[in-house]
């Protein structure tokens, strides 16, 4: 079944996607033209029908764009208050899916501050119904609610509302019901609030009775892959629903206020136009009495106030017009309005280009202006010789000079405002790959006291495979034909090592006696290091085995020590037989642990802030540590002390580390 990579910390094979009986993906029609040309999408693949698309629902503020945010493969704009920041439906896919794309769709809420609900109703119906119309059908919906609010308010029970009648009963099979923000409110609290949610029929308990499924969100990314896995996972059979307002609207061909949304929205725009008929009636009556009376000043705020309440009947009429439209209207109407704002940003950078052709021509001009002038110039000194009066020439010549000095003065300064605005825009281009630099380099940093009682613990990783060997569980990204040896996967005491090209060296215990596996290529990659190990094998483990490239190694044994290392490692070290042990990285960097408690390193420019952390650590003392010998962005450090260290730079991100290290502490 389609999962993301890696969700479980013991994970040895990724899992594959359901495959039908010719042995392919399951079978479905393709669309026959770009069905999300009603939203935007947010990924530079293109989605098909084949793949998993979750709508992800609720009101504004319940965290819909956050929850994106944390699977999605692209910036997803989140609202920092209770002003809606998605205006329009947007689909974003999910980074590390396997198998077959995940797609989630981000949609707008009923009680958004700039629309009307019949804005908000036209924008989710039209995404629905033309996805629908070319064979893109919904696996289910996730539904977002706050467990911090105290009651269900006004906005969320309209939300709640409209989320029904847009799916129907026979789609709620396919909904997960989750609350959000438990880490802002009192467990107990939040169980009381939950329990409401969950007795009340009105609220989920009718929808849980009919198939909906209740969940927890935690705001972080495992949480998120949870819920998604939850539509991700189901059978062929079970995987994708129609939701009431699409079968409404494609297959009964029923325009949008004939549909159960759209009754609803027109119910509650009904009702909004009669009280603002009643209250104008009862302005109008006042009006007329202040009026009789000659009271000017009440007069012209009642006649204010008029004028507002027959502003709110239009708006409101115009929303029930807006409801009268079929599926293709709404189509129509979206892509209009998508054309049209594609006019105006052509419109705009037309206009701009137009500036800059004025200016270019303005300059052109001035240029030719100076040429003339010049000539000017020359052939007034030539009438000087044919002039009497020279001091007239002197002073007409003065004037022409005050009037070039005064152009240049104006070119100049047009020169400066050009080069402070490039300036200004070359700093803002600084300031952001500075801020993305710091972004991708982030380091992390916590204590955790019972590393000081771990009796084995090993980190090792070469490009994206890693092995991360600890007391309780092993967390692991090796290839695949390391799970099919026997040997690589039994006994216990392990001592693990990841070299170049995929090497690897396991030391370990079974039934008393001492063991070691090695991968078919480890011999090619460290000849000289097989050889010792099978000369001495039978004299007792190994302390330790450092692996680095270019069959660079370290071997510290009960017998004695081998290596192979650069010359300036050996030089750094002074006496190779005094050294404890050696942890290499990329381009021959290395870290070097002496028997006298000194370190000697040198990062060959590599490793962002890890130099820092080894030079101003007091009292070094290294429990493990691991260099990626082919991302020189990654790295971990393991102190004695507890004090645990690690850089996820860039892609070459090291894996479960972060749960590696809780699960072994517990």
């Amino acid at each position: 079944m389609p999962s993301f990579a890696h969700p479980s910390p013991l994970v040895s094979r990724p899992k594959q996607p359901p495959i039908n009986s010719n042995g392919g993906m399951p079978a479905t029609k393709a669309p026959t033209e770009p069905w999300v040309g009603t939203g935007t999408t947010k990924s530079s693949v293109e989605p098909q029908a084949s793949d998993i698309f979750i709508a992800v629902m609720g009101v504004t503020g319940a965290g819909k764009s956050t929850f994106i945010s944390l699977v999605a493969d692209k910036p997803v704009r989140i609202g920092n208050d209770l002003k809606s920041c998605t205006q329009e439906v947007s689909v974003y896919r999910c980074r590390h899916s396997q198998g077959v794309n995940i797609w989630l769709v981000d949609t707008p809420g009923f009680d958004d501050t700039d629309r009307s609900d019949t804005d908000v109703l036209r924008e989710i119906a039209t995404w629905l119904t033309k996805s629908f119309s070319n064979a893109v059908k919904l696996n289910g919906m996730i539904y977002l609610h706050r467990i911090t609010d105290h009651r269900m308010t006004g906005s969320a029970k309209k939300n709640l509302f409209m989320f029904k009648k847009l799916c129907g009963k026979d789609a709620l099979k396919h909904v997960i019901l989750a609350t959000t923000m438990w880490e802002r409110v009192a467990p107990d609290e939040g169980e009381q609030r939950e329990k409401q949610l969950l007795n009340t029929s009105e609220f989920w308990g009718e929808m849980r009775t009919l198939g909906a499924q209740v969940e927890r969100h935690h705001n972080t990314v495992a949480s998120a892959k949870r819920l998604i896995n939850i539509h991700a996972s189901k059978a062929p059979g079970e995987q994708k629903t129609i939701l009431t307002i699409q079968n409404e609207m494609v297959t009964l061909q029923k325009p949008l206020d004939e549909t159960d949304a759209g009754r609803e929205v027109e119910s509650a725009l009904v009702k909004e136009r009669e009280k603002w008929q009643k209250e104008l009636a009862e302005t109008q009556q006042m009006m007329k009495e202040a009026i009789a009376e000659k009271d000017e000043e009440s007069a012209r705020l009642l006649q204010e106030a008029q004028d507002k309440m027959k502003e709110q009947l239009a708006a409101a009429k115009r929303a029930q017009d807006e409801l009268k439209v079929d599926m293709e209207k709404m189509y129509n109407d979206k892509v209009s309005a998508v054309q049209k704002k594609l006019d105006e940003q052509e419109k705009e950078k037309n206009d701009y280009n137009q500036k800059v052709s004025d200016l270019q021509n303005r300059l052109a001009q001035q240029e030719k202006e100076k040429d003339n002038y010049n000539q000017k110039v020359t052939d007034l000194q030539r009438k000087v010789d044919q002039q009497a009066t020279v001091s007239a020439l002197k002073r007409k010549l003065e004037q022409e000079e005050t009037q070039r000095n005064d152009y240049s003065q104006k070119v100049s300064a047009l020169q400066k405002k050009l080069e402070q605005e490039e300036k200004e825009k070359n700093d803002a281009k600084a300031r952001i790959s500075a801020l993305e630099q710091d972004q991708k380099f982030r380091c992390h940093s916590k204590i955790l006291p019972d590393i000081t009682k771990f009796t084995t613990m090993t980190l090792s990783f070469s490009g994206s495979y890693y092995y991360f060997c600890g007391p309780k569980r092993d967390h692991y990204d090796v290839p695949s034909s390391y799970c099919k040896a026997k040997a690589f996967l039994e006994g216990s005491d392990e001592y693990v090592r990841i070299g170049s090209n995929g090497s690897c060296y396991r030391h370990y215990h079974k039934n008393g006696e001492c063991w070691t596996w090695t991968s078919d290529n480890f011999e090619s990659e460290y000849p000289d290091l097989e050889g010792y190990l099978k000369q001495y094998r039978q004299y007792g483990c190994p302390k330790n085995v450092s692996l680095g490239n270019d069959g660079h190694y370290f071997a510290h044994t009960e017998w004695g020590r081998s290596w192979s290392v650069p010359s300036d490692i050996a030089t750094a070290a002074g006496d190779m037989s005094k050294v404890v042990q050696v942890w290499f990285g990329k381009d021959d960097a290395y870290i070097i642990s002496m028997s006298n408690g000194r370190y000697i390193w040198d990062l060959r420019g590599h490793y962002s802030k890890l130099h820092d952390k080894l030079k101003s650590t007091k009292g070094l003392d290294i429990r493990a540590a691991a260099l990626n010998l082919e991302a020189p962005e990654c790295w971990a450090l393991v102190l004695r002390n507890g004090t645990v260290m690690w850089c996820t730079g860039g892609s070459s991100d090291p894996g479960n580390f972060d749960n590696f290290l809780l699960e072994n502490s517990v």
